[in-house]
């Protein structure tokens, strides 16, 4: 079933899936393992320091303290393969894993010198998700101003630029699939310049839309682990198209997407059961805010790659519950004149408990929700960009006409509105759960 995700290859389905995933396996493994070994050891040392999300009664209305940096703990556990695999491949480059090698040859290609072309640019991903992650254990810890957040959120988005990650998809949004012109000039600065500007804007908006999802037990880190499946779909296809391509084709060099998202689902995976209602730990701004960054991270990815609009928009889409929780969250504050930054319990989750769902209920429900965007965004393998735009565009609008039917505007509870002091205010709790 999987293989249907794959472009028509002479190569059976085991060899080119053993191909591409044979030498993450021990990525995926590892991260979830550290993750669940790491989990309980900041457990203990939250619980040591009384490092705690205390409940308030207005938006963390778990019924006792819960224990944070958990983040810190999904942070390492991805961090330490990715790690290990840019130091390899720095310091021994050409160091192609023996199955993709096989696969490679069996497909008729050269085999290409690096298994990981510029390795170095892993290690400034990795600055960017450290950034964010100290900046989130400081917030847990003092409750930073939205102001300081931002500041930190865009040197996250400078680290990506210093290591040579652009978004690049503005100049290849309409070439082959929809009538043979760019839509700029790639070479103009301008250009360079708006797709800079459009990196810093994803990701503060990516890592700011995961912490607001972070709203109940369970509910981030497993939607995460859905969207990092999804992201690991899109990239399977374009590193058949590496090994499979037809002779001549440019190099895509998806390696890094299939590494990075083996070693973030491990990661959520590991945190997982931990986090799931009744929670034990809580992953704080640390582990929302860098879940959020590494989401940005795979989009930015995506753009680079030939038609880079095509796979960024089913990036985009695959991400699209945090948007549409985050936009419902906006319209919802504008529409009863609130303070963009003033947290309130009206979230879409929320409104799912507020109609008798158990929070493990509504939590299942967003999970769906998230395969559903995956497998849609995933879709875009199959279509050219002219009908995948307007087939989104129906789907979005249907979204839209619903959320206006049903009534998830609308703030049931006036005096569930907090202060403006930023994302934070709509923190990880068990509403009404145990």
């Amino acid at each position: 079933m999987l293989a249907s995700f794959l472009p028509d290859t002479h190569v059976d389905d085991w060899t080119l899936l053993q191909g591409i995933w044979g030498p993450h396996v021990w990525i995926l493994t590892g991260a979830m393992v550290l993750s669940l070994v790491l989990t309980p050891v900041f457990r203990t040392i939250a619980l040591r320091y009384k490092v705690y999300d205390m409940p308030d009664e207005r938006l963390k209305t778990h019924k006792r303290p819960i224990p944070y940096l958990g983040g810190i703990a999904i942070f390492l556990a991805w961090a330490i393969p990715v790690f290990v695999v840019a130091l390899i491949q720095t310091l021994w480059p050409g160091n192609v894993p023996a199955e993709t090698a096989e696969a490679i040859r069996q497909a008729g290609r050269d085999v290409p010198e690096r298994w990981i072309q510029n390795p170095e640019s892993l290690f400034w991903v990795l600055g960017g998700g450290l950034l964010m992650m100290v900046l989130g254990v400081i917030d847990d810890t003092r409750n930073l101003s939205p102001k300081a957040k931002i500041v930190g959120q865009v040197a996250a988005a400078g680290m990506l630029i210093a290591g040579g990650m652009t978004f690049r998809a503005l100049p290849t949004c309409m070439p082959s699939d929809m009538g043979g012109f760019a839509l700029f000039p790639a070479d103009a600065w301008w250009v360079l310049a708006l797709g800079i500007a459009f990196q810093v804007v994803l990701v503060v908006g990516a890592s700011n839309a995961t912490n607001l999802l972070d709203g109940l037990d369970g509910l981030c880190s497993g939607v995460t682990a859905f969207i990092s499946a999804g992201f690991l779909l899109l990239a399977t296809s374009l590193m058949a198209w590496d090994l499979y391509g037809p002779t001549g084709s440019p190099y895509v060099n998806s390696e890094p997407i299939v590494l990075l998202s083996f070693a973030l689902l491990g990661a959520v995976i590991g945190f997982l059961p931990y986090n799931f209602n009744p929670a034990s730990i809580f992953m704080g701004d640390a582990g929302s805010m860098f879940l959020g960054y590494m989401a940005a991270v795979f989009m930015i990815l995506f753009a680079e790659k030939p038609v880079g609009f095509k796979w960024f928009l089913g990036a985009m889409v695959i991400f699209g519950l945090p948007i549409f929780d985050t936009g419902l969250a906006l319209i919802r504050r504008l529409v009863n004149r609130r303070p963009i930054f003033a947290g309130d319990r009206s979230h879409f989750y929320d409104q799912l408990v507020d109609r008798g769902c158990s929070v493990k209920t509504s939590v299942l429900i967003n999970y769906g929700l998230s395969a559903v965007f995956g497998l849609i965004g995933v879709g875009i393998i199959f279509l050219e960009l002219r009908y995948a735009l307007p087939i989104y565009l129906v789907i979005f609008a249907g979204i839209a006409a619903a959320v206006f039917k049903l009534g998830l505007v609308r703030v049931d509870r006036s005096s569930a509105t907090a202060p403006a002091d930023g994302a934070a205010t709509d923190g990880e709790s068990q509403t009404r759960g145990g």
